[in-house]
């Protein structure tokens, strides 16, 4: 059982004990920490995301304690992965790509459903590195530093390649899109090497575009 991390004075229980007083005490705050930590735990956000629907629907639970678990359960299903980064290698990766293509997901994605749009990139420019990623919805102090860490992720994984498309998904996308903007490492890796962006307005099938 892990500790969680986190600012909260309840960021010392364990995860078991965060379910716990999530169930019995109906203290959807107990949860914010275990929010944080779910941003690099796709299986702790699902066990959370269940635990704040259960809260959410249950009998005599209460419209504030089912508002803010709803509101807290949005804001962790925004990303299936959390702050997670995926990098599609080139045909020849170990030489500099001469396009590095940056998938930013829709609300609600996960690294599979970006996965076909990295494919049809990968089978029309095999020369080309792709990278997934997307922007989950947890707030605070904390959430904070994970987003950080995820910009950073992103640039490193477009490191060497020599323009940059990226492909906005939705509005979702577009946020992160912004968040890397106002970033400094943001603004440092793309300033010399944008060649385009893509704003697509919703996720469909791949063999719709075919």
């Amino acid at each position: 059982v892990r500790p969680v991390s986190g600012g909260d004075p309840m960021s010392n229980m364990s995860e078991d004990e965060v379910f716990a007083a999530l169930a019995d005490r109906l203290d959807v705050a107990a949860a914010q920490p275990l929010a944080v930590a779910a941003l690099s735990s796709p299986p702790l956000a699902k066990r959370l995301l269940a635990a704040l629907l259960d809260l959410a629907t249950g009998p005599d639970k209460g419209q504030q304690a089912a508002t803010a678990a709803l509101a807290l359960a949005f804001q962790v299903a925004l990303s299936q992965d959390g702050t997670a980064v995926a990098r599609y290698a080139a045909a020849a990766d170990d030489q500099a790509p001469p396009v590095g293509v940056l998938l930013l997901g829709f609300g609600g994605a996960s690294q599979q459903a970006l996965r076909p749009h990295a494919e049809f990139y990968q089978r029309l420019w095999p020369a080309w590195r792709v990278v997934a990623t997307t922007r989950a919805g947890v707030v605070g102090e904390h959430a904070a530093a994970a987003y950080a860490e995820q910009r950073r992720n992103v640039c490193d994984a477009l490191h060497g390649c020599g323009r940059l498309l990226v492909h906005i998904l939705s509005n979702n996308g577009h946020y992160l899109w912004v968040d890397l903007l106002r970033s400094a490492v943001g603004q440092a890796c793309f300033a010399d090497r944008l060649a385009g962006l893509i704003f697509d307005c919703a996720a469909v099938e791949m063999s719709a575009l075919a």
